[in-house]
């Protein structure tokens, strides 16, 4: 046996070896089972020609020769079908690969009836073992040689191209890889069959040998990169050794056979202490808990899953808290054969326990401090605005005292509404803010609304107009306190943002079902004012969220927002912020409402200056002017004018005096309602509100 037919001879271990570990690793795959079959033509090549290198005559060398011949003529199509398996090629896989195999066994039939490739052996003394002299000349010589080398170059070329495809990492090394090892074999495949001095000098074909290099890339890649394709097997262990969970396999003896890196990393043990241990001595036994009985393989339900909280550790001191998933395992015949223990690490979920315990607790403390604080707060201050209030109605008091008296009493309760903030917000934050349903004149709370803002607005430089949709109820039920605040904040806002000469609307209206007593009521408030910048939107209904351009230049907190959209929220409705098409911003305020249209209903709502259906000329049109919110009668603008004079004194107590004697005759609700304004000391509405009814009464 020459040196040539030892590495023949050893190029066919090598090849069984990587073919039988390939079939191990993949041998539920097409893949496996084509490298398979790929590996065992190549060893049967090299096997054959072991002997033929060592024969010395012709009849020995044929019979090797004709026995491998199958092996080399299948070894192209085998390599091109595994190719195109392996890059994922459909189409026309099936009818190129059946007509490849078909070709492969014509050649086969060939070279063993006939001439194929070798035409006679020479065993000359000075040559390295048996040389094969081919048929250079024949036309199936040819035919063959076009087969091998297209049929290789074309798995080659399909490789190239699904490496460029790919975007898998482990598919692009595993391309590298067999692409390599393809370029070298087709390059020394071309030398054998081209170059003369293979075919003339005296040296011995080698192809086997060289076809042994693609066999050892791609079985390399395979072992190097793992799968060619998902096995269960595979997928299994894959998922496993990437689970968050700890992951425990027991046979039926309760015995550890096999565990993932994550329990490893939790218990900080090495592989080799943990495996072979009986799986009871890693639960401690507790006074609520017996890993004997309970974790007893013989007594589990083997359709359920047992799930406890558990200490888990080879002892007590090391133990670290965990929720233990234990599952039986059965076999083919529904044979207990072992069992899957998941462990989930408690360790963070109770420090997260832990420290939301300790926010509540902190938040508690924060609500009681606030409220407690609220409360001493707004005892004093409420005696500041008594007393503030009992100064302004002293007839003695001079003008500019009087002047002094009334600031303290707004400072009073520009203050009282900031506290009023805090509280509500607190409330909300802990869950105790209390929606009301009750009856109440939706109408007032507009014309509230119309009237406060007007005068407002004007002494801003503004222009303040109120648009009714048609059909607006006149009680609804509902939080008339908590609509109106949400609709104060809003506007508030929109005449502080604006600028001088600019314009604030109000736009209100209903669904348009009137056959419902259910409505969805949505108020649009727009103004012309510089808008909020995207970045703003974000969080401006954030807590204390406020543009830096207007921090200490506009009065306010930044808590009106977060409440009103809280507010609304408890409701059941939506507030939002677009850009207004008028320019600047736009507040969206939608809650669902009920229609409060019984007569006892309206015993719930406000007696302050409510006002019936008869009252107000409410228009059909869709955007009807402020001023129809006014009553249809009112007094004299002479009777209005003394009631401004009497007022711009400050002279609280005359002015209640003038409307008591007015009242008895005509008007009583008009005079009792600015009577009820003078006993609460509201100066500037009564002004603002005369204003008001006079120049609606000159305009009519």
């Amino acid at each position: 046996m020459n040196l040539l037919s030892l590495a023949s001879y050893t190029g066919f271990l090598v090849s069984m070896v990587a073919g039988i570990d390939g079939l191990r690793r993949n041998s539920k795959t097409m893949k496996g089972v084509l490298f398979f079959l790929f590996s065992l033509s190549v060893g049967i090549w090299c096997l054959g020609y072991a002997f033929l290198y060592a024969a010395d005559n012709e009849t020995f060398a044929w019979f090797w020769y004709r026995l491998t011949a199958p092996s080399w003529c299948f070894l192209p199509a085998l390599v091109f079908h595994f190719v195109m398996i392996l890059t994922e090629v459909k189409g026309l896989r099936k009818s190129v690969t059946s007509f490849l195999y078909l070709i492969a066994l014509v050649f086969s039939w060939k070279a063993l009836t006939g001439v194929l490739m070798a035409k006679e052996f020479l065993f000359r003394p000075d040559a390295f073992a048996t040389i094969e002299v081919h048929a250079v000349d024949s036309p199936w010589y040819r035919a063959y040689l076009v087969y091998q080398i297209g049929s290789l170059s074309a798995g080659f070329f399909l490789l190239i191209k699904w490496r460029m495809r790919t975007n898998v990492v482990r598919f692009k090394k595993q391309a590298n890889l067999i692409i390599g090892f393809f370029l070298a074999t087709l390059l020394f495949l071309n030398a054998l069959s081209f170059l003369p001095s293979f075919s003339s000098s005296p040296w011995p074909n080698i192809a086997p040998a060289v076809l042994v290099l693609i066999m050892i890339g791609t079985w390399y890649a395979i072992t190097r990169y793992r799968m060619l394709d998902v096995t269960p097997e595979l997928a299994a262990g894959y998922i496993m050794s990437k689970m968050l969970d700890g992951v425990l396999l027991v046979d039926a003896a309760g015995t550890i056979r096999d565990a993932n890196n994550r329990i490893l990393e939790m218990l900080r043990i090495r592989r080799r202490a943990l495996i072979g241990q009986r799986l009871i001595r890693l639960f401690p036994t507790t006074d609520s808990f017996d890993p004997m009985t309970e974790f007893d393989i013989d007594k589990l339900d083997s359709t359920a899953t047992l799930e406890r909280e558990v200490l888990c550790g080879f002892s007590l001191e090391d133990a670290i808290p965990v929720l233990a998933a234990f599952s039986l395992l059965l076999d083919s015949a529904g044979e207990v054969g072992g069992a899957v223990v998941v462990v989930h690490d408690l360790r963070f979920r109770r420090e997260l326990e832990t420290a939301k315990l300790e926010a509540e607790k902190a938040d508690r403390a924060k609500a009681r401090f606030l409220a407690h604080m609220s409360h001493d707060i707004k005892t004093p201050l409420n005696s500041i605005i008594g007393y503030a209030q009992l100064l302004v109605s002293d007839d003695e008091l001079s003008s500019r005292n009087r002047r002094l008296s009334i600031s303290i009493c707004e400072s009073g309760n520009h203050l009282l509404e900031l506290l009023s903030d805090i509280l509500d917000a607190t409330q909300m934050e802990a869950g105790r803010m209390v929606i009301e349903r009750k009856g109440f004149s939706f109408r007032n709370l507009l014309r509230e609304i119309a009237i406060g803002y007007r005068l407002t607005a004007k002494r801003h430089g503004l222009d303040f107009r109120v648009y009714l949709g048609p059909n607006l109820p006149m009680f609804l039920l509902g939080d008339k306190k908590r609509i109106l605040q949400i609709l104060n904040n809003i506007l508030s806002n929109a005449v502080k943002y604006t600028p001088v000469g600019g314009r604030v609307e109000c736009e209100v209206g209903t669904s348009s079902d009137e056959t419902s007593a259910a409505r969805v009521l949505r108020i649009i408030v727009s103004d012309t004012g510089p808008g909020i910048s995207e970045e703003l939107q974000k969080s401006i209904f954030e807590p204390f969220a406020r543009g830096a351009e207007y921090a200490g230049r506009v009065e306010g907190q930044g808590l009106g927002l977060t409440i009103s959209r809280e507010l609304t929220r408890m409701m059941g409705g939506i507030l939002e912020y677009r850009d207004a098409e008028i320019g600047g911003s736009s507040f969206i305020f939608t809650i669902p409402v009920e229609i409060c249209d019984k007569k006892n209903d309206a015993q719930w709502c406000e007696e302050a200056f409510v006002h019936s259906t008869e009252q107000y000329r409410m228009g059909i049109d869709s955007r009807v002017p402020i001023a129809d919110l006014l009553p249809s009668e009112i007094p004299a603008v002479s009777v209005l004018g003394q009631m401004r004079s009497l007022i711009g004194d400050g002279d609280v107590g005359a002015f209640i005096e003038f409307v008591d004697g007015h009242g008895k005759n005509r008007f009583p609700e008009f005079f009792n309602y600015f009577r009820t304004l003078a006993e609460g000391f509201q100066i500037h509405r009564i002004q603002d509100e005369l204003e008001i009814f006079m120049s609606s009464e000159r305009e009519r």
